[in-house]
């Protein structure tokens, strides 16, 4: 692949994975990809990222993750803290993360704000489906700053930023619009 400078290139590769461990809440099984940019024999930059394979689909009001019915028993969860606001450790996050696991809860609700990146990968991890909140909900009709999101799409921009940032996160099964 050969980029001119001041410029850039992309290459789509498919991988076939044959008779690929499913992920699921009760089995969470990952995949960890490797990208590496080599030069002659040098290794110029190198990327690595887990990621699951899995479905998810409605029959009515059902939801389906690969395939069959599941029911998600649910928890909700903010990042902030006592001691540490919102800059939680992660010994904390990961901690938060295995008491979901304890009480048997399956799904976990986001707050109205990008969670630390290791909230996703621990989740992934440990198998809890996830509802991922978009941050808008704190604006109401008769604010001036919902008439301006209207206005310049703000919305549709935080939505895209959502989706492009956490779309191979295998426990996000569910994006939320406004408050559930």
């Amino acid at each position: 692949l050969g980029i001119p400078a001041d410029s850039a290139a992309s290459r789509q590769v498919e991988i076939q994975i044959p008779s690929p461990r499913i992920w699921s809440p009760k089995h969470p099984d990952l995949y960890i990809l490797r990208a590496s940019l080599v030069v002659g024999t040098e290794t110029i930059d190198e990327i690595c990222t887990q990621f699951g394979i899995r479905t998810v689909a409605t029959s009515g009001n059902t939801v389906l993750l690969n395939g069959k019915p599941m029911f998600f028993p649910a928890v909700a969860r903010h990042e902030d803290h006592y001691l540490y606001g919102r800059s939680i450790p992660k010994s904390v996050i990961f901690s938060d993360l295995k008491k979901v696991v304890e009480v048997n809860a399956t799904l976990l609700r986001t707050g109205h704000y990008p969670n630390h990146p290791y909230t996703y990968q621990i989740a992934d991890r440990l198998g809890i489906a996830i509802m991922e909140e978009i941050p808008i909900w704190w604006f109401d009709e008769q604010d001036a700053w919902l008439k301006q999101d209207i206005f310049r799409h703000i919305h549709e921009q935080m939505w895209r930023e959502m989706a492009f940032r956490d779309r191979n996160r295998p426990s996000i099964l569910f994006w939320s619009t406004c408050n559930e």
